[in-house]
């Protein structure tokens, strides 16, 4: 495994005349992925990136997604950037990539899977309920909800960069009671 280097020519001749096990063959995917990395387009880009945050940043190149960046509003925000000494729009937004003509569903789904995998990169053990989540809380652009998941964005007005929230259901209360029979 010493001669088989992902930079060199021959790396192809031995990958070809060698069996290789999945141990070996992991640790040579994962040393072309790093030297991939270094490239100036994906250099801000975890280690151990999926296909499908790759994929994201390659339509944000081609113009094919926008990003969009959803709010937290906690009180240990502050708190946080104070103790970690870390810059605070990083901590008060999260960066949302999602295709041009992507709906409201989408856009949830796209939100689970960048904290599923922001809480597993961070070794967290935290399981979020996202049917509660979402029974829970509506998205909101510009002070209107989000409320129907087969809308398209743009019908909202979402463009590139905009700003999204979560703001708390309001429980509904039965207007009309049951006449008692």
């Amino acid at each position: 495994m010493e001669d088989s280097r992902v930079g060199d020519p021959g790396c192809v001749e031995v990958i070809r005349n060698k069996s290789l096990s999945h141990h070996e063959a992991m640790l040579l995917a994962k040393e072309g992925i790093k030297e991939l990395l270094s490239d100036p387009l994906l250099s801000g880009l975890h280690e151990d990136i999926s296909l499908e945050e790759l994929q994201d940043v390659l339509h944000l190149e081609q113009g094919k997604a926008i990003t969009l960046y959803l709010k937290r509003y906690d009180d240990s925000i502050l708190r946080e950037a104070y103790i970690c000494c870390v810059n605070v729009i990083e901590l008060l937004c999260i960066a949302i990539v999602v295709l041009q003509g992507a709906t409201v569903r989408d856009l949830k789904k796209a939100i689970e899977h960048h904290i599923t995998r922001k809480n597993v990169r961070e070794g967290s053990t935290a399981f979020i309920s996202w049917r509660y989540t979402w029974s829970s809380y509506w998205l909101v652009f510009d002070k209107q909800k989000l409320t129907k998941d087969s809308e398209k964005l743009i019908s909202y007005g979402l463009t590139n960069r905009d700003e999204i929230s979560f703001v708390k259901r309001l429980r509904r209360e039965y207007k009309e009671k049951r006449p008692r029979t």
